[in-house]
């Protein structure tokens, strides 16, 4: 069931790990993520925010992918003041008891949630 990337990248994954290059990935790994590190401390010298989407494409048109319905919605924070979500899933067409579950959840979030 998973598309022709994922195949992708389980394979070369694999292959790194079988073939002895797992130490040399994960340095150059640990390289990037610095260099991303320092790139984002230049920009934030600039700027106090970056506003950037929450998916990498748009909702996808109705009826072109199956599926269920979710949503994830805010709901409260765990004992140290940090915010947990909560997804409300439906089975196919419960969209609408989904989308009344996820208001009632969102105008409920008073109290804090066990971690």
């Amino acid at each position: 069931g998973f598309g022709p990337e994922v195949k992708r990248r389980i394979m070369l994954g694999t292959y790194a790990l079988s073939a002895g290059y797992a130490e040399a990935f994960y340095g150059r790994a640990q390289r990037i993520r610095t260099l991303m590190i320092q790139e984002f401390a230049k920009v934030y010298e600039s700027f106090d925010l970056l506003l950037c989407p929450t998916s990498p494409c748009v909702a996808f048109e109705f009826g072109a992918k199956a599926g269920q319905p979710a949503i994830s919605v805010p709901f409260g924070t765990d004992a140290t003041g940090l915010p947990v979500g909560i997804q409300v899933m439906a089975p196919l067409l419960g969209e609408a008891a989904m989308f009344r579950a996820a208001a009632a959840l969102e105008g409920s979030r008073e109290g804090k949630v066990e971690a």
